[in-house]
């Protein structure tokens, strides 16, 4: 007993976040009925596809890479009931919502005291748009805990020095793109910008974690090149770009409104096999910088904004199922909050990673942070009509920068604790 009072007491913080975390959404859930929404999204649908497909056909999918499909479709090994297959995703996105939030505290803890590191992880509470898409098959999540995940591992290695952490951090960031196929150019900055640690370890054991995170890659491109025709690791790029901002440019060149749903070039594209439709977006692309660049960027800086000043979606599709009083109220006052937050959380997010940037440029994790933050927000001007769902990814990063300019500021050995 008194053992396990000790454990409790080392751990209280990380037991508070947990249940404070569990409190609150399930308050939440309670107040905006979310867990007898019946939405399933069409992104949810093709994550359900591609976790089918490798659980039931051993093959992939065009769109969703195989480590998320993996991930997603756990509750096959359990059921065959595509409705509880959905239903079970909110325990898989709930374990990543509430360990990404501890893995913030456990770095911040380092920067700051235990107290001020425990409140600034609640704060993470406030992004309400991934709290809320924890009841569906998504992946903001699962992505932003395996990016956490590997930052943690690269905070290991910087305190310890154990090649094993670099490996991990390393291996967990390319694996992440087989999580979300847009994070591969983040991948590639963190290979590039590592390099010199890569030549200098690359014959440690612990290395063959970042061979094996390689294969995983190549596994992914050659199924895609033997099932689809092309070598990589997702059309969703391709498809991406050319629905949205690639088609939202050719509306500002011909004078006519966008529109998502009514989209016929996103129409021509499907009906193109795969092959024809990698070489019909390279050309359309390269048509685009040549003849349309001024509405590409006109596009490019419209999705932007809209994705800086939107609120999420999700919580503005949920509908009052028990037709209970207060329930218009509260999801007004949510959304509206949504758009707030994201406002001002992006413009933080980019302010802050650059001013901690041009301060601790030496310092390897603020420039990943800060990477990671600018990557996020700069790519999401390829798609629009998501409210804050590209967003709201780098939030709880923002977190970390604040932990680090709070410690920095503070700090009367500053030399000494940034290295």
């Amino acid at each position: 007993m008194d053992k396990l009072k000790k454990i409790v007491f080392q751990y209280k913080y990380e037991f508070l976040l947990i249940l404070i975390s569990l409190i609150f959404i399930k308050s939440l859930s309670y107040l905006l009925q979310l867990d007898i929404q019946s939405i399933i999204y069409l992104d949810s649908g093709s994550y359900y596809e591609s976790a089918e497909n490798v659980y039931y056909y051993y093959r992939g999918h065009n769109l969703r890479p195989m480590v998320l499909a993996l991930i997603h479709g756990i509750p096959f090994l359990f059921t065959n009931s595509a409705m509880e297959v959905y239903a079970s995703t909110y325990y898989i996105n709930l374990f990543c919502w509430i360990g990404s939030t501890l893995i913030i505290y456990k770095i911040a803890q380092h920067y700051i005291s235990d107290k001020k590191a425990f409140f600034l992880s609640i704060l993470n509470l406030i992004i309400i748009g991934n709290v809320i898409s924890v009841f569906h098959m998504l992946s903001e999540n699962i992505f932003i805990f395996f990016i956490v995940l590997s930052f943690y591992f690269y905070h290991l290695f910087r305190i310890k020095s154990k090649t094993l952490y670099l490996a991990l951090f390393l291996s967990v960031v390319v694996i992440s793109m087989l999580i979300r196929p847009g994070a591969k150019f983040f991948a590639l900055f963190i290979l590039l910008f590592f390099i010199k640690d890569i030549i200098k370890y690359y014959k440690t054991k612990s290395f063959y974690l970042l061979y094996f995170s390689f294969f995983l890659v190549f596994i992914q491109c050659a199924g895609i090149k033997y099932q689809f025709g092309n070598f990589t690791i997702s059309y969703i790029d391709s498809v991406t770009y050319y629905n949205y901002l690639g088609s939202k440019a050719m509306c500002y060149k011909n004078d006519v409104e966008y529109s998502q749903f009514n989209n016929q070039r996103g129409k021509y594209l499907f009906s193109l096999g795969y092959e024809e439709s990698k070489v019909e977006v390279f050309n359309d692309m390269k048509n685009q910088l040549k003849g349309n660049k001024i509405n590409l960027l006109k596009a490019y800086s419209d999705d932007l904004y809209e994705n800086s000043t939107t609120g999420n979606i999700i919580l503005n599709d949920v509908v009052n199922i028990k037709s209970t009083s207060y329930f218009e109220s509260i999801k007004s006052s949510l959304y509206n909050f949504t758009i707030y937050s994201n406002v001002f959380l992006t413009i933080t997010g980019i302010l802050l990673s650059l001013f901690t940037l041009l301060l601790l440029y030496k310092d390897k994790f603020v420039v990943i942070i800060s990477a990671f933050i600018s990557y996020t927000f700069l790519t999401s001007g390829v798609s629009c009509g998501q409210g804050d769902r590209f967003h709201i990814v780098f939030f709880p990063f923002i977190l970390l920068l604040l932990a680090i300019n709070i410690q920095y500021f503070r700090s009367k050995k500053r030399s000494k604790l940034f290295v």
